[in-house]
Parts: C-alpha cells; structure tokens; sequence
C-alpha cells in the first residue's frame, strides 16, 4: 500500500490548496499530468473569455458592441426564444446581470422581447435580423482565429484534438450536470 501525505496542488484558479497524494511514482507522474492539465485549461479559458479577444472579435467582424455581450447574444441564438432566466441559467450568470446585458441589447437593435404566448407574464427573447447580423459577423471571426491558430496542424492532429477534446467535454459536461 503506498503511503499518502498531504501536498500542495492547484486549484481550477491556480491557488494552492492542499489534498491527499500518493507518494510512489505513478502518482508522482499523474499529478504532474493532472497539474499541467489544469494550468492549460486555465490558460485557454482565460483566454477564450478574454475581453481582449472579444474586441479584437468585434474589430475584425467590424462590429462595434460591448464585448461581454457577445456571450448573451450567443446563448439567446442557440436558446431561442428563450426567458432572461434560462440565459442566465446557461451562461451561470445573475439574473439581474443579464437583465441589464438585455436592455443594452435591445435598445442597440438586437435582440426582442416579447410576451410569452403561453403565459403572457413572461418576458421572452430573440435575435432581430441585425442580432442574427452581429453574432454571425462574430461568429465568423472566431472561425477565423480557430483556422489562425491551428494552421500548420496536420489534418491527423486537428482530428485528433478535436476526438479528445470533445471527449474530455462529454466527461466534463455529465460531472458538472450531477453536481
């Protein structure tokens, strides 16, 4: 039986925190993977949430809109319609955060509200003709920076990444579900 002692590791936000560890070699080398596991996935979520790269999104896709409302254009796109609270639901938002991300929207154009036919109580959303514009504009853009960063990949690789992050997502995705 290997002994376990309590070691510092990283957090999903690069804090150290302390956890039971194996002290043999195998478990060495794993927490090693697993501690470059997560610096990458911090690193690329860091990233790919960056208002940095939202605005660079928006300057190539000549879009001239706020960048933390590409995420709420986005989710209504793939929702709609759909109610404030289900958006915020999707992207672990406040309610009242995406309520003011809404208003800013709508009055730029983009999105609608309107009653819900079944209970007129309800507020729904969708994307208007220039919404559909401004989230395909940036859409496009974000293809192209996938295109950018993976040139020089050889088709082999970019299959394989894909099969495997999609994989890690499937797994993600049922872990967080039942949390």
């Amino acid at each position: 039986m290997a002994a376990v002692a309590r070691a510092p590791t990283r957090g999903p936000d690069g804090a150290r925190s302390s956890g039971a560890h194996r002290l043999d070699d195998a478990a060495r080398e794993n927490e090693g993977w697993l501690d470059e596991l997560n610096r990458t996935l911090t690193s690329v979520s860091s990233r790919t949430h960056s208002v940095r790269l939202y605005e660079a999104m928006g300057r190539r896709s000549g879009v001239d809109l706020r960048p933390y409302l590409f995420g709420v254009l986005s989710r209504v796109q793939d929702l709609q319609p759909v109610r404030v609270s289900d958006v915020a639901q999707e992207l672990d938002y406040e309610r009242s955060t995406v309520s003011r991300h809404v208003a800013e929207l709508a009055s730029l154009g983009c999105l609608e509200r309107f009653a819900d036919p079944r209970d007129g109580r309800v507020v729904m959303l969708r994307l208007t003709k220039k919404g559909e514009r401004v989230i395909n504009q940036v859409w496009q853009s974000w293809l192209e920076l996938l295109e950018e960063i993976t040139d020089g990949w050889s088709r082999r690789d970019r299959e394989a990444f894909l099969r495997l992050m999609t994989r890690f997502d499937d797994s993600f995705s049922r872990l967080v579900a039942a949390l």
